[in-house]
């Protein structure tokens, strides 16, 4: 990642942010994409003030497990004052390269994470890595069970870039969802 570094004041106000009207809409929008089932696993890399992470947790449940990784250690000590559920932990991560086991997660979530990493088809390339086969991923990021493969996924990303680039397009994952999934 960028190595992005927030102090604690920064981090406080990441967290105001994140409790607008605006971004809450987004999150109900991702949870609803994401059709979430008692018991599963999810991973949210970059998962900021962890509140995406707490959403999803009150869904999968105790016989699920929510994982939220941020660059910003300071983020991190805010999501762990703050979890309310054993089924979820945080730790500082870089979405680049995931220290998670391979096909380890039901889910992968990776919301507002593309503008601040150099790699994005790495974090891509990670996240698919540590989903499980026929698992699911949303980008805003986030993957589904039965949708786009990942490989479509990247070039669609990569096409998106170069038009981008030569300036035909206007490219910002801030308002969209895209779900793809990993092919058994």
């Amino acid at each position: 990642m960028s190595g992005l570094e927030f102090t604690d004041d920064a981090a406080k106000q990441l967290e105001k942010l994140y409790l607008t009207m605006d971004v809450a809409a987004q999150r109900l929008e991702t949870i609803r994409h994401l059709n979430l089932s008692t018991g599963e696993s999810v991973l949210d890399v970059g998962c900021g003030p962890g509140f995406l992470c707490e959403s999803m947790a009150e869904i999968v449940g105790r016989g699920g497990t929510v994982v939220g990784i941020d660059i910003s250690a300071d983020l991190i000590a805010r999501c762990n004052r703050r979890k309310a559920s054993t089924w979820i932990s945080y730790e500082t991560g870089d979405a680049t390269r995931l220290k998670q086991s391979d096909s380890s997660f039901d889910v992968v979530v990776c919301t507002q994470v593309a503008e601040y990493v150099a790699d994005v088809d790495r974090v891509l390339s990670e996240a698919f890595r540590v989903l499980k086969p026929n698992g699911q991923f949303i980008r805003n990021f986030v993957s589904n069970k039965k949708d786009v493969s990942s490989n479509d996924v990247i070039e669609w990303h990569r096409e998106l870039e170069r038009l981008n680039e030569s300036g035909r397009y206007f490219f910002s994952t801030n308002r969209y969802i895209f779900k793809a999934s990993k092919s058994s």
